[in-house]
């Protein structure tokens, strides 16, 4: 089997908008545990989580129609491109694949009540749904042509992305693949 190789790295979380500031965090033990802001939490158990803060990339993205998971997304491949060197990944001939790991895309809109205009004649709404518009959201909005699939497994989904990963390339399907886990917090 012919070897793959990680190229460019994107991260986006509670405690880091990217790699190095994820690393240092993890690093000096910070924690990204905070109150739940994104939706009331009253009728809930819980209160506590890692939400993602807001920043102006990911408002724009959320205002043109996209849902959080997906705008997520788009933003860490954006950085994974960008460390790998490439400039863009819509490269000519390359067959770039899309997989994306998600756990749960409409917990948020589902909360906040925006998801009944999904079907209701609100064109942009129908970006958030389904589950699998995330890998073809991100492809499309990189202008990827190869194969994008969605694997909704839950915390192991962006580990599940990557190894789909590895093996369309190790099978030759594409020769570029860009894998990872996205969630709407």
């Amino acid at each position: 089997m012919g070897k793959v190789v990680v190229t460019g790295i994107g991260c986006i979380s509670s405690i880091g908008k990217d790699t190095s500031t994820l690393w240092s965090s993890l690093m000096t033990g910070k924690s990204g545990v905070g109150p739940v802001r994104a939706f009331s939490t009253r009728n809930l158990d819980r209160h506590l989580g890692c939400e993602l803060p807001s920043d102006a990339g990911l408002r724009r993205l959320l205002r043109v129609g996209y849902g959080r998971a997906t705008a997520i997304g788009i933003l860490g491949v954006r950085q994974a491109v960008h460390d790998a060197g490439l400039g863009s990944v819509s490269q000519g001939s390359l067959y770039v694949g899309t997989t994306m790991g998600e756990a749960y895309n409409g917990i948020i809109r589902g909360t906040s009540g925006h998801g009944s205009r999904a079907f209701g004649g609100n064109h942009r709404s129908v970006k958030q749904f389904p589950i699998s518009s995330i890998s073809a959201e991100i492809a499309k909005f990189f202008r990827m042509a190869g194969q994008n699939l969605t694997i909704p497994t839950a915390c192991a989904a962006g580990n599940y992305a990557i190894a789909y990963a590895m093996d369309q390339i190790r099978s030759g399907h594409v020769q570029i693949a860009v894998a990872g886990g996205t969630d709407a917090f």
